[in-house]
């Protein structure tokens, strides 16, 4: 207990990469600036994702997976999400989304748009880590 696995016999858990995004402080008609990656503007709810996930892992990169759509304003597909998620094969991830519906509720008329982003968002991140989305 307390001992990272080392006295136990189990081996160490790895740092997850925890993204916490809510709806409710995002402005999407609005370009956000990121604290640590000044060059980025921020567009949508995957610009987002991406730039924390970047900013907690030190890779810095992460964001160009996402850039072309981020700035255009149209969602990523399954396999850029993918392979988001890919470069990040070491370290476990908890994407944490609240207030979603307020944030699509603001976009006016781009409502399937910012669900189907989500909907590919949570396909491409179970399939980067097998059983990830069945409890395993």
């Amino acid at each position: 207990m307390g001992d990272g696995g080392r006295f136990s016999g189990h081996p160490a858990l790895p740092k997850a990469l925890v993204t916490v995004i809510v709806g409710t402080s995002l402005d999407p008609p609005k370009s956000k600036r990121s604290q640590t990656l000044p060059v980025v503007a921020i567009n949508a709810l995957w610009g987002e994702l991406a730039v924390q996930l970047a900013e907690s892992s030190g890779k810095s990169k992460l964001y160009d997976y996402v850039k072309e759509t981020d700035r255009k304003g149209v969602s990523p597909s399954s396999a850029t999400l993918r392979a988001l998620f890919d470069a990040l094969y070491t370290s476990p991830c908890l994407a944490l989304m609240d207030e979603l519906v307020a944030y699509v509720k603001k976009l006016e008329g781009s409502y399937p748009r910012a669900f189907s982003a989500h909907q590919r968002c949570i396909a491409s991140y179970g399939g980067s880590y097998p059983g990830a989305m069945d409890g395993r």
